[in-house]
C-alpha cells in the first residue's frame, strides 16, 4: 500500500506540473483545456513507468543501502529539482526560443534541465524511503 500511495504521489506531482507548464507556455484555446489534462495524464504516467523501471538500479545492494539508509537524498534530490525547475532560468539555465505565431525569440528553461529535473523528481517521489530517518 506505501509504494501505492508513492507512485499516486508521483503521478499526481508530475500532472501537476505538466498543467503548470502548459499554462505557462502557451494557450491554444478551448482545445487545449479539454485536452491538455488528458495529455498531462499519459505524460506523467508514462514517465513514472520510466522511473518505475529506473528504480531497478536500487535492487542493486549497495546503492539500495546507501538510498533507504537516510531520508536526506530524496529531501536533497526532491529540492534541488524543484530549485532547477523554478530557478533554473534565473541562474542561466536557459534555452532561446521561437514563438511560432509571431515569430519573436524568447528565453525559458533548457529542455534538458526540464526534463531531466521532472523526471529526478519523480524518481525520488516515487521511491522515497520510508524507514526511519537517521
Amino acid at each position: 500500500m506505501r509504494r501505492m500511495s508513492r507512485l499516486i504521489v508521483a503521478w499526481g506531482a508530475g500532472w501537476a506540473i505538466d498543467m503548470v507548464a502548459a499554462l505557462l507556455w502557451a494557450d491554444a484555446g478551448i482545445a487545449s483545456l479539454i485536452l491538455q489534462p488528458l495529455c498531462a495524464a499519459v505524460v506523467s504516467a508514462t514517465c513514472v513507468g520510466a522511473v518505475l523501471i529506473a528504480g531497478l538500479v536500487l535492487r542493486v545492494r549497495p546503492v539500495g543501502r546507501l538510498w533507504h539508509s537516510r531520508r536526506v537524498w530524496a529531501d536533497a534530490l526532491a529540492a534541488l529539482c524543484l530549485a532547477v525547475m523554478g530557478l533554473g532560468s534565473a541562474v542561466g539555465l536557459t534555452g532561446t526560443y521561437a514563438d511560432p505565431e509571431t515569430g519573436r525569440a524568447f528565453v525559458a528553461l533548457h529542455p534538458a534541465a526540464a526534463l531531466l529535473s521532472y523526471l529526478f523528481l519523480l524518481f525520488a517521489l516515487a521511491h522515497w524511503p520510508t524507514g526511519q530517518s537517521k
